[in-house]
């Protein structure tokens, strides 16, 4: 059981570090004014706009932004605290986890009824999205009759 809790703080330290050091440097963009951030960040964020074909990066619909701000002032000071959490090996890890999960599974789900039955989206990013959907061999596709 404790090899398992350490592979478990493991893979959620990982995961947390991503979001403390991406959230501030990417996400962040969506939001605050370009004249914050160095160039090469926004170069980067252009080229994964241009690669992956993403419209919320291009566009920045409303409800993206407003999701964007909530992952700012709300999840990122979770994933910090998740990180404090591990490597200190503090109890209430599990709390600021479940938090940060269903913030995150709340946007998501508006995030995923947007991509799928409003904007039209390039065939990459909706199978990418649609792959998401498989469950139990079954695929659950939204068609948007237009």
């Amino acid at each position: 059981m404790g090899a398992l809790t350490m592979l478990t703080d493991a893979v959620l330290f990982i995961f947390f570090s991503v979001i403390a050091i991406t959230a501030p440097l990417f996400d962040a963009q969506t939001c605050l004014p370009t004249a914050l951030f160095p160039a090469v960040l926004l170069d980067v964020k252009a080229l994964y706009a241009s690669h992956s074909g993403d419209y919320l990066v291009t566009e920045k619909p409303h409800f993206f932004v407003g999701l964007v701000w909530v992952e700012l002032l709300f999840q990122w000071p979770l994933a910090v605290a998740s990180l404090y959490a591990i490597a200190t090996g503090k109890s209430w890890l599990r709390t600021t986890a479940l938090l940060y999960g269903v913030s995150t599974f709340t946007s998501m789900v508006s995030h995923y009824s947007q991509c799928l039955t409003v904007i039209p989206l390039n065939e990459k990013l909706r199978l990418s999205i649609l792959s998401l959907c498989i469950r139990n061999d079954k695929i659950a596709i939204i068609e948007h009759k237009r």
